[in-house]
């Protein structure tokens, strides 16, 4: 397989894992990866995956801390910011 066929399949499971809202450790996110087969990934690769995507540490509905992705609707850049404030500035 690519390396970019390979990456982006890791990006996907990565994703899929953490929308599960059931891992708190970074650890626990490393094994699940290497039992779907991802046998090169440790501990650094997925804290740099974790700042990429912006991924926070949330209590789930269970009340437990866990790893989760932001909402998919981006963040807002300054323009969105003020034009959603009310401020009636239009830059």
């Amino acid at each position: 397989m690519r390396s970019s066929a390979k990456q982006e399949e890791l990006v996907r499971a990565f994703k899929a894992l953490l929308k599960e809202e059931k891992f708190s450790s970074q650890g626990e996110i490393v094994l699940a990866l290497q039992d779907q087969g991802f046998e090169n990934i440790n501990q650094s690769k997925v804290s740099r995956m974790l700042t990429k995507f912006g991924a926070v540490r949330t209590r789930n509905a269970k009340m437990e801390m866990v790893y989760c992705l932001p909402a998919e609707t981006g963040r807002p850049n300054n323009i969105q910011s003020v034009e959603k404030s009310g401020a009636g500035y239009r830059l």
